[in-house]
């Protein structure tokens, strides 16, 4: 088993007018090429569960990149600004962009007890959005609250621990509640444990007024933050 994988993204105009699967296929063919000169399997073996690791926290790490960029962007001397910019790199809206950066704040200035961070940066970046709507609201968390929401998986139990142990917001048994699956972009609600189709969103839009609307057509009925 090797202890170096090394992953090269291009950056340049070239990559940018490149297909999303093109770029895949040459970094699987680059692992591929490294495996062969390497002659060792357990290199492509290596490289497929760093891909799997970067998969599930690459969510982090934009927001990462994000905060960094916004604390930083008058120091480039770029007269737009960083939401307009980022949205023609790819971003959907500016309610997404100001979301990562909101989550990664809370790690930069401490906004989380710093033993628990680490944990806390295991997780999907979904799962923390409540997390981060908590803080900004100003809830104090105790030890025991924390460890409980270190506990949980999943946005939906986060959120409902949150709202319920923390907020002390009574549970809502029969609540009308609306939910968004992303890999389908249906909106669903749910009622007394069941799920019900009600529409389907245009997730993939590139168009700023699309993705703006859609968003605040999500706060409106109540769908939990995600990204």
């Amino acid at each position: 088993m090797n202890d170096e994988i090394v992953l090269s993204f291009d950056t340049g105009i070239k990559n940018a007018l490149t297909s999303d699967w093109q770029i895949a296929s040459n970094l699987a063919m680059s692992i591929i090429t490294e495996t062969e000169n390497r002659n060792d399997p357990f290199y492509a073996l290596d490289a497929l569960r760093v891909l799997k690791r970067m998969q599930e926290t690459s969510g982090l790490a934009k927001a990462q990149i994000l905060y960094y960029l916004s604390k930083n962007w008058t120091k480039f001397g770029i007269e737009d600004d960083l939401i307009h910019v980022a949205i023609q790199y790819g971003f959907k809206s500016p309610v997404i962009i100001k979301r990562y950066i909101d989550v990664w704040s809370m790690f930069a200035e401490d906004k989380i007890p710093t033993d628990i961070q680490d944990k806390l940066k295991e997780k999907p970046i979904n799962d923390l959005v409540p997390i981060m709507g908590m803080l900004k609201r100003g809830y104090a968390v105790t030890n025991e609250q924390w460890n409980e929401i270190i506990a949980r998986d999943g946005i939906m139990k986060i959120a409902q621990y949150i709202r319920e142990e923390v907020k002390k917001e009574q549970p809502r048994t029969h609540a009308i509640l609306f939910r968004v699956d992303k890999k389908e972009s249906m909106l669903y609600v749910i009622n007394d444990g069941k799920k019900y189709k009600v529409a389907k969103l245009n997730l993939d839009s590139n168009e700023e007024i699309i993705q703006t609307a859609i968003n605040r057509l999500l706060h409106a009925v109540g769908v939990p933050d995600a990204i």
